[in-house]
């Protein structure tokens, strides 16, 4: 690695130019501008400093710098090949940009900051399976796990997570701590899985955790389910209570018929408005799958919406 300080350009003579630092590895050029300038008529040439000009007032101060930049950078290639590592363009550029504007030392995530962190820059995020922007029900997913994980450190393990803490011990104080909550297998399956996705992420972010993670027990069991589906009748008779003494009650039934019509998600059928609507269907992309979806709109369906002025209120 070989380096030297030269200004940005030699003319006019009169106006200030950055002093740059030029660096040659293996016959690549970088060059690193500093946060200096001096008119090119009082620079050095021969010894890329600033002459001793009494019309240069900062000589002393840009020498200086100067110098010990050198020095830092002559430190920096014996450290290099005192470890055996060699200096590429892209190493040498980057310890001269840290010295000329040094960056703060990034403090260590803990388990608890980096799920913060990672809820908090989760709205910018894209699925890499899909390219898509996270769904809400995704975030507010990982901030239920959170929250678990918060009152399991309060009530249960006493001290705080660390990456390596999922190990067989956790998982099975974990477990049993859900299931005192009385949760139910699948809701325990579901924070598991979300639990199990966040220690991945943390572990592509080169975090170490604990190999437990992949051992097969590392879940919860789930239990098949009995999806019991309303007659239309029994629809009809939902639609037909007089709630109008109790608008909380009228529009949570209001919104249950909906779903119940349409089949959509909460966050899809309250999201509806007057442009889905179209020759008789509701047209819309689905929030978490990102499916465009094409559904007959029912007489029912078309009588609560008009009664809400299109848009559904939320609970």
């Amino acid at each position: 690695m070989n380096y030297r300080f030269n200004l940005r350009q030699q003319t006019p003579i009169n106006t200030p130019q950055i002093i740059y630092l030029i660096l040659r590895v293996n016959g690549e050029i970088a060059k690193v501008a500093t946060k200096y300038k001096v008119i090119p008529k009082n620079w050095d040439t021969n010894h890329y400093c600033v002459r001793s000009v009494i019309a240069e007032p900062n000589r002393e101060l840009i020498n200086s710098f100067l110098k010990n930049f050198e020095a830092a950078l002559l430190r920096f290639k014996v450290e290099q090949a005192e470890k055996r590592q060699p200096i590429t363009i892209e190493s040498a550029k980057a310890f001269a940009v840290n010295y000329i504007d040094p960056q703060p030392e990034k403090i260590p995530h803990t388990f608890k900051s980096w799920v913060e962190e990672f809820i908090l820059t989760a709205p910018e995020r894209r699925n890499p399976h899909t390219d898509e922007k996270l769904s809400l029900h995704t975030i507010k997913s990982y901030e239920a796990a959170a929250k678990t994980l918060q009152d399991f450190t309060k009530e249960i393990y006493k001290k705080p997570l660390n990456f390596d803490s999922f190990n067989k011990d956790f998982h099975a104080k974990f477990y049993k701590f859900l299931s005192d909550k009385n949760l139910k297998p699948n809701t325990i399956g579901k924070r598991m899985g979300v639990l199990k996705s966040l220690l991945r992420e943390a572990e592509r972010q080169n975090y170490t955790i604990d190999k437990f993670l992949y051992d097969p027990r590392f879940k919860a069991a789930k239990l098949k389910v009995d999806n019991v589906a309303l007659s239309v009748d029994e629809l009809d008779k939902i639609e037909a209570l007089n709630l109008s003494h109790n608008k909380e009650l009228d529009n949570i039934r209001d919104l249950f018929l909906i779903s119940a019509y349409t089949g959509l998600r909460y966050e899809d059928f309250t999201s509806i408005k007057p442009e889905h609507i179209s020759e008789g269907y509701l047209r819309k992309y689905t929030s978490k799958t990102k499916e465009f979806v094409s559904i007959p709109i029912l007489p029912t369906v078309s009588a609560i919406l008009k009664k809400h002025g299109g848009t559904p209120e939320k609970v």
